[in-house]
């Protein structure tokens, strides 16, 4: 029994630590995003909508998709598709999930790299929305003037005009590692620097009096930027691009 024993705790000894770096890594591929790799730059397929980019890529079985492209929101695809036959769900405790269906070449957008390939579904007006962790994957310009959303295969270098103009962007890190994917840049308040935060889908929904007030005949349904009603000022750890 000694001799058994000894043998079992030996292979537990072993087994431990290899199952622990295997749930380890599988969790790292999970969180950290990956790389997006296009032959070239590409154009996704979007609709501008009250200075918003909706992404509308066609699946292979010629169904458009209606996707709201957040930098500052979450990543999920609403239940209506599940409904439809676009995407074909998973269950897990507590959730559902399912990969983005497929696109045709023409009007084909990226998956989310790593373990967020597997998108939560939830009910949801529209079809869905592309948010923070979908853009992790890539370097992106969003060309308001042409209304283009680009997607860049080698980086992007601005050029001289653009540089007058540039504000720094960065995300939230800790020990030198990117906890979040929300891309963000100070702006400075009564001498205050305070944290910002570039959010493509920011909304706003004005009543009939705003419109009225605006007049500028765009949709009650727009893009806007806000502040909170109490801002207070926290020190945040703000790793810049390209460090």
């Amino acid at each position: 029994m000694n001799v058994r024993r000894r043998r079992f705790w030996l292979r537990v000894g072993i087994l431990t630590p290899i199952i622990v770096a295997l749930l380890s890594g599988g969790f790292v591929w999970w969180w950290l995003p990956g790389r997006y790799h296009v032959a070239g730059d590409l154009e996704i397929p979007t609709r501008y909508e009250g200075d918003r980019f909706w992404a509308e890529p066609v699946t292979v079985w010629g169904i458009k998709l209606h996707l709201l492209t957040d930098t500052g929101g979450g990543l999920f695809l609403a239940r209506s598709l599940v409904q439809r036959g676009v995407i074909h769900p998973s269950s897990l405790p507590g959730i559902t999930v399912a990969r983005l269906p497929a696109f045709d070449p023409q009007t084909w957008i990226p998956e989310p790299t790593g373990g967020e390939k597997w998108i939560s579904v939830k009910d949801s007006d529209g079809d869905g929305m592309l948010g923070q962790r979908w853009f992790a994957g890539g370097v992106w310009t969003f060309d308001y003037p042409n209304r283009k959303l680009i997607l860049h295969a080698d980086g992007f270098t601005p050029t001289p005009a653009m540089l007058r103009h540039a504000m720094p962007l960065g995300f939230k890190s800790q020990f030198g590692v990117r906890t979040a994917n929300h891309p963000r840049f100070v702006v400075e308040i009564d001498g205050e620097p305070v944290q910002a935060l570039f959010d493509t889908g920011a909304t706003v929904w004005l009543s009939p009096a705003a419109l009225s007030v605006i007049n500028d005949n765009g949709p009650s349904e727009r893009a806007t930027s806000f502040v909170t009603a109490a801002c207070s000022i926290v020190g945040i750890d703000v790793t810049p691009i390209g460090r």
